[in-house]
């Protein structure tokens, strides 16, 4: 490619690509945990166990893992533009059929239209750094990635939310069927609104590339098979996968098991529950921006996640003493911290990944990284809602121990291959 015969210019348009997609990415999110935080409503509505309710969050893992690679796929042949269509599709289907399922209690269609939800979501999961690389330019990827991303973690934090203020505990069964409707109403038909935004109002790609390594990755784009083979023989990548994977699945599995660790301790406190899930969540936000700025401006990827991963293990010790003392103030405040950390790495790895791999496809490369999150979170939300339920959080913090010492050990054989750094430069 001769530098001089490219073009670069950053379209007016990438704003509005990425906020549609992160109001898109906010719904359907906000959906995950929504079914949980309620739980004690929704056990006798749909006549339902614990377990069964747990289900409505841990299906999601499954659903990733047989819709990703699909997505992946259409993401690399079709487009932006056809990936977003698609999950909000799906994701106004799912809230119709939820919807449907509240009005006719039916816990079974519940689950169908949560997993069509998941699988809209599915399509959605690869486009931050998809959205960075194709409309902005390459020195705020890191921070684009997580301005993307962060809607994934807000909408975790609505989905605690919302639930215990529009159906309030200790109302009448019949006010209840009432609020529930009304509650999921509301979702199908913003969902419809979401569908016809993606619709008519977002575009593929930019006319003009908006940094040279975006020209340089369209024209040099490698064939899906072969993106895989060279990705999967690539060492850095490997441990960055390792690294990520591990700590991706901590965090969905501390989020999305937040409101029975904490009922455990102190039950039937919806709304105490749906303010330090939100709260998390926000929290979650602001370590997602905050240290993918941090990586934008040092760019030493190895020694953000690093330092992160180190101050994680006294707050996940932290948790449990404050839980076991019943202080309210004392959990919110770790339980933010772990947000900021756990989260904050999300991005980071997103669009390591990424760099380590350039020009490969950034669809494979963050499939394969979502793909083995999921792999891992699956089980081990399994194996931890079971140690909750039947011993203590000793037991159910194990895991996450383990966890940690692996990415730490995983993390200090990683180095900062930063091949999308390098072939920007040649532009100057």
């Amino acid at each position: 490619m001769i530098k001089d015969e490219v073009k670069i210019k950053l379209s007016k348009h990438r704003f509005l690509v990425l906020t549609i997609y992160c109001l898109t990415c906010l719904h359907t999110n906000s959906q995950w945990t929504q079914y949980q935080v309620i739980a004690d409503i929704l056990r006798p509505y749909f006549g339902a166990s614990n377990t069964d309710i747990d289900w409505t969050v841990t299906l999601w893992c499954p659903v990733y893992l047989l819709t990703c690679f699909i997505s992946a796929y259409c993401l690399d042949v079709f487009g932006l533009r056809f990936c977003m269509i698609s999950a909000s599709g799906f994701n106004f289907i799912g809230t119709a059929i939820k919807y449907y399922s509240i009005v006719y209690p039916n816990f079974l269609i519940t689950c169908l239209g949560q997993s069509i939800v998941a699988a809209g979501q599915t399509f959605l999961a690869f486009l931050p750094s998809s959205i960075a690389l194709t409309w902005f330019p390459a020195e705020v990827a890191s921070t684009i990635t997580a301005i993307a991303i962060f809607p994934m973690f807000f909408g975790n934090g609505l989905g605690y939310y919302l639930p215990s203020l529009a159906v309030p505990d200790g109302s009448s069964p019949s006010v209840q069927k009432i609020d529930l409707e009304r509650f999921f109403f509301y979702y199908a038909l913003s969902g419809f609104l979401l569908y016809f935004l993606n619709l008519f109002l977002v575009k593929n790609q930019p006319e003009y590339p908006p940094s040279f390594a975006s020209a340089k990755a369209a024209a040099e784009s490698t064939e899906f098979i072969e993106s895989w083979k060279v990705i999967l023989t690539n060492r850095v990548s490997n441990f960055i996968l390792i690294t990520f994977t591990f700590l991706q699945t901590l965090a969905n599995v501390v989020l999305g098991l937040l409101s029975p660790m904490i009922s455990k301790y102190f039950p039937n406190q919806n709304i105490l529950i749906g303010i330090i899930g939100a709260i998390a969540s926000l929290s979650s936000v602001f370590g997602s921006l905050i240290l993918a700025w941090v990586t934008d401006k040092t760019r030493k990827y190895k020694l953000v996640t690093l330092i992160s991963s180190i101050l994680m293990v006294p707050l996940f010790g932290l948790l449990i003493y404050s839980l076991e003392m019943g202080s309210k103030l004392f959990v919110t405040i770790v339980v933010t911290l772990l947000g900021f950390l756990l989260a904050g790495t999300y991005p980071i790895g997103m669009d390591f990944i990424v760099q380590a791999n350039y020009p490969m496809s950034e669809s494979v490369c963050v499939t394969l990284m979502m793909f083995s999150n999921q792999l891992i979170s699956w089980p081990a939300t399994v194996l931890v809602s079971h140690l909750l339920q039947y011993y203590n959080l000793y037991y159910a913090f194990s895991p996450f121990l383990l966890m940690l010492v692996i990415a730490l050990i995983t993390v200090l054989f990683t180095k900062d291959q930063l091949n999308r750094d390098k072939a920007n430069l040649e532009i100057t």
